[in-house]
């Protein structure tokens, strides 16, 4: 049940973080003058290397 309960959280402070990940981007695309386009394309490849680039640095820390 514990766990039930700490994975119910996790997807609440994931979708809590994203909904201010994408106001501050769509506010820095207005500050700025870029295409909103252009920084959902930013943050998707930031968002999709990201967790790559954790595993690539557990596993060398790991002699592997």
């Amino acid at each position: 049940m514990v766990h039930f309960l700490h994975y119910i959280l996790c997807l609440f402070i994931i979708g809590y973080a994203c909904f201010w990940l994408v106001l501050a981007a769509e506010s820095f695309a207005d500050q700025v003058g870029i295409s909103e386009a252009i920084i959902a394309l930013t943050v998707l490849a930031g968002g999709s290397s990201i967790p790559e680039m954790i595993s690539s640095g557990v596993v060398a820390r790991q002699g592997r």
